[in-house]
């Protein structure tokens, strides 16, 4: 380690961060002040407040509150505003409402209101403590990153130690402060010296060694990504918020990330022994799918943000250095999607027999099974794909590029393969009809053996999708958040402004109003929905429902324990079991028709097998094609919740309200948001 002897730099780490896996941020920029030999200290101010609120309550705001509350925000707002921004009793009514009376059913609306009241006061004190620590410290920059709700305890900082100290000098940057969210936060928040747009690779060594040495930071390659105190003073004079911003040209020529300040607070801390680690690590930026067909909901990458990808000598290098370097050999991707060249030049090389590593990726969800195969192989246990829904006409809507029976194929290939998949069912597209719900609500109960959604999610409009951004073509009129008024505090423009998340006036609101019909005049979305709470339960059970089959004696034995079987245990035979393995190809019905009527076979003796096999809920017909949904072989076991790549919690219990693990209340969070929410609820990406 270098540079540690009085570093000029602090780069905070802010909560609610997980505080299972240090900040990519936050290491890449550690890695490129080191590169130039400027010293800095990366501080997990996250563990820190972990420690002191609680890892239970840290839990229930930074992941288990839905994120349209901006509860993790709302913690901090104190010293932002010098009175209280609207109505604290409103907002707290609705949050016991619409999430505490649903997750914690034993606690009433007056223990609710002394908690959430009791915790803010303990996060304004932490921010004094903080700022204290931090200024006799005696650094003279503090950057922070903001991505996801961290925004106001990166801002509530700043404004203390301005407070306290004016001479030092703060620079804020992260999702948050993408294009006109960065121009809206450095308006809003004058202690806000540097507000940095997109990815700061390339120009951040020369920003902090220009501030240090006293110089402006302008007319220099991509400043225009860069809200200066000298562009506040000029009146914002020809700032295009929207350009405002820069991607890094070679991922390749980055820095490996510097974590050793993590391990080193956690270490300090009395959460070391119950924290599981792991480690960030990313292979590409952007998705390549959405350079072609970009998803109409989808809002992750702006527009600037083109697809790059590391090479695989440089990818692996970077895995052995960190692997070996921490001790860990877990990880999460923080990629978008997964390179399909990657099945060709890294995956196979991730095959090491002599290592156990474990991978979590997002991928796109049109797998075949020589894609899922490699994946186990290589240690890739965990997988978001992008699967968002069951019915073809809707995933056209969405520009997803894939079927039904795609989807479906992948659920069966994960899970013969014991890969472990989060994914969500996205719901209320404009133009979609209600009746194309009727249709998955038919056969939904037959795929109860395979994974479910982990939420059955109502969209929401974000920032850069193609709904926000051609708004008038699907007659959005679309508003900020009903709770962030409640805790930014800004004028009704600002707002806007600073809103990545939008609801259409006129859509249900079921997160913020618990007694609003998200379903008002759909009922086949409710039949769906109310299918899915069924299917989750199935799943949390300690035996999981199963259809597998095996060939013994030119016959095929089905066991099934399916809510919708036939029977629990019999035998197909003869042309029945024939025309079933045919449809283990899903191929479409027609040509497995042709298979047979080739073979001299009738037609009306192939359509009596065929409706046999539908009436024993073997086969599926979707798509114009004929799906086996049977498992062949043993089924193996899938990853447990404690065996998230993205690291986790030792403890086998935490006791939380009503003595559940914290991964058991995240099941009830599950089940709670099919019911109400339309946040997105993956257990991996709010933590990037």
């Amino acid at each position: 380690m270098k540079n540690r002897i009085n570093p000029e730099v602090c780069l905070v780490c802010m909560p609610f961060s997980s505080i299972v896996r240090p900040s990519i941020a936050l290491g890449l920029l550690q890695g490129h002040l080191d590169k130039a030999n400027i010293s800095c200290k990366t501080k997990y101010a996250n563990i820190q407040f972990a420690e002191n609120i609680g890892l239970k309550y840290y839990t229930m705001i930074g992941s288990l509150a839905p994120s349209d509350f901006f509860l993790a925000d709302w913690m901090f707002n104190k010293f932002i505003f010098s009175s209280e921004v609207s109505d604290t009793e409103d907002y707290i009514t609705r949050i016991y409402e619409s999430f505490i009376i649903q997750a914690y059913p034993t606690m009433n609306y007056n223990e609710c209101k002394n908690l959430l009241l009791g915790l803010k006061e303990k996060s304004s004190r932490f921010i004094e403590d903080l700022a204290i620590q931090i200024i006799e410290e005696k650094y003279r920059i503090i950057g922070s990153t903001s991505s996801f709700h961290q925004h106001l305890a990166s801002i509530s900082l700043f404004k203390k130690i301005k407070e306290l100290d004016q001479s030092i000098t703060t620079i804020l940057g992260g999702a948050n402060c993408e294009g006109k969210m960065g121009l809206t936060t450095h308006k809003s928040y004058p202690w806000v010296d540097y507000v940095v747009s997109g990815e700061a690779d390339e120009f951040f060594t020369s920003l902090i060694s220009n501030i240090l040495n006293g110089l402006e930071y302008k007319n220099l390659e991509n400043s225009s990504a860069v809200l200066t105190p000298e562009i506040r003073l000029n009146n914002y004079q020809e700032i295009e918020a929207e350009n405002m911003f820069v991607v890094s040209k070679n991922l390749d020529d980055l820095p490996y990330s510097n974590f050793d300040d993590y391990f080193i607070d956690l270490k300090k801390s009395n959460l070391s022994e119950i924290v599981k680690p792991a480690l960030l690590l990313e292979s590409s930026r952007g998705c390549w799918w959405g350079q072609k067909h970009k998803c109409t909901f989808c809002g992750l990458n702006h527009p600037k943000a083109h697809y790059r990808k590391k090479s695989p000598d440089r990818l692996l290098a970077e895995l052995d250095f960190l692997e070996k370097k921490y001790s860990v050999s877990m990880f999460e991707m923080t990629d978008n999607i997964l390179s399909m060249e990657y099945f060709k030049e890294v995956i196979p090389r991730l095959n090491n027999k002599e290592k156990s590593r474990y991978f979590f990726y997002e991928t796109k969800s049109n797998l075949n099974e020589s894609h899922i195969r490699e994946m186990k192989d290589a240690g890739i246990t965990w997988v978001q794909p992008g699967i968002e829904s069951l019915n073809t006409k809707i995933l056209k809507l969405m520009n997803k590029g894939v079927m039904a029976w795609q989807n479906i194929k992948t659920l069966k290939l994960a899970r013969s393969y014991g890969i472990r998949l989060s994914w969500n069912f996205l719901w209320g597209f404009p133009k979609e009809d209600d009746k194309w719900y009727e249709e998955v609500s038919e056969w939904l109960p037959l795929i109860e053996h395979l994974q479910p959604p982990s939420s059955f999610l109502q969209i929401r409009i974000h920032r850069h999708s193609t709904y926000f951004n051609n708004k008038e073509d699907y007659n959005l009129n679309l508003k900020y958040l009903p709770a962030f008024k409640y805790v930014f505090g800004l004028d009704e423009v600002s707002l806007i402004d600073a809103s990545y998340t939008f609801k259409p006036e006129g859509w249900a609101d079921p997160v913020w109003d618990f007694n609003d019909n998200q379903y008002k005049e759909r009922p086949s979305t409710s039949k769906v929905g109310k299918l899915i709470i069924d299917w989750q339960r199935s799943f949390m059970k300690f035996q999981l429902p199963v259809l597998s089959i095996s060939e013994k004696n030119e016959k095929i034995e089905v066991l099934d324990t399916r809510k919708c079987s036939y029977e629990i245990q019999y035998k197909i035979q003869d042309l029945e079991k024939d025309v079933y393995i045919s449809c283990e190809r899903m191929d479409f019905k027609k040509n497995i028709y042709s298979e047979f009527i080739n073979k001299g076979i009738d037609l009306l003796e192939i359509d009596l097998i065929v409706e046999t096999l539908k009436k024993k809920k073997l086969i599926l017909e979707i798509d114009d094609r004929l799906i086996a949904l049977g498992l062949r072989g043993e089924i193996p076991h899938l990853p447990s919740r404690n065996d998230f790549p993205g690291g986790g919690i030792n403890q086998s219990v935490i006791e939380l309200k009503n003595n559940k693990t914290i991964w058991e209340i995240e099941e009830t969070k599950n089940e709670y948001l099919s019911k109400i929410t339309s946040t997105k609820l993956c257990p991996t990406r709010a933590h990037k």
